[in-house]
């Protein structure tokens, strides 16, 4: 099991925040026909969470182990943006607009790109190669 950091903890905690405000204001654009705006939207919550990621990560104290802290940022992205989307499916006011089979086709490609981070992952430490590690 991974253990979470603090810094991870609250990473998580300040995209589910962002989320959640992606996905008001993406059904609130849907609902108004403004598609202009979206790609807006969907620019600024990116950069935050990379930015926040990479705030975050950089002044993260586990990050002087052995394991890909980048993987662990990547995780818990996924699950935080699958885990807000289902509860605004079920809780929030989706419009019909809002194509859920288009989301679960990008989160199948987002699963098996955070797949192939993984075995890359494990096939390093901190990036360097296991085999040129111990030559």
């Amino acid at each position: 099991m991974i253990g979470l950091s603090r810094n991870l903890k609250v990473f998580g905690s300040i995209f589910a925040f962002y989320s959640l405000g992606f996905h008001y204001l993406l059904s609130r654009s849907l609902a108004a026909a403004h598609y202009d705006q979206i790609w807006m939207f969907a620019s600024g919550y990116g950069l935050a969470t990379f930015f926040t990621a990479l705030i975050l990560g950089a002044f993260d104290p586990v990050r002087r182990g052995r394991g890909d802290l980048g993987f662990q940022y990547h995780l818990v992205t996924y699950v935080v943006s699958v885990g807000v989307y289902v509860v605004w499916i079920f809780a929030g006011p989706t419009p019909e607009k809002q194509a859920i089979p288009g989301y679960l086709i990008g989160m199948g490609a987002w699963g098996l790109g955070l797949f192939v981070h993984y075995l890359a992952s494990r096939a390093t430490i901190k990036g360097i190669s296991k085999r040129k590690m111990f030559e």
